[in-house]
C-alpha cells in the first residue's frame, strides 16, 4: 500500500494528502472485493465438484 502511495505522489505531486488518502482506500477496498470474489468463485467450484 506504501507503494501505490508513493507512486500516486510521482506520477501526481499536485493532489493533495486528502486525495492520495481517498485513492488508497478505493484501491484496498478494490482489492478486498477482489479476493472475495475469487474466495466466492472457489467455493461455487468447490461445491460443483461435490454435486458431480
Amino acid at each position: 500500500m506504501n507503494n501505490y502511495a508513493l507512486d500516486l505522489k510521482r506520477d501526481a505531486p499536485s493532489l493533495s494528502q486528502e486525495s492520495i488518502l481517498v485513492l488508497c482506500c478505493l484501491n484496498l477496498y478494490e482489492k478486498i472485493h477482489a479476493n472475495q470474489r475469487s474466495d466466492e468463485d472457489r467455493l461455487q467450484k468447490i461445491s460443483n465438484h461435490r454435486h458431480c
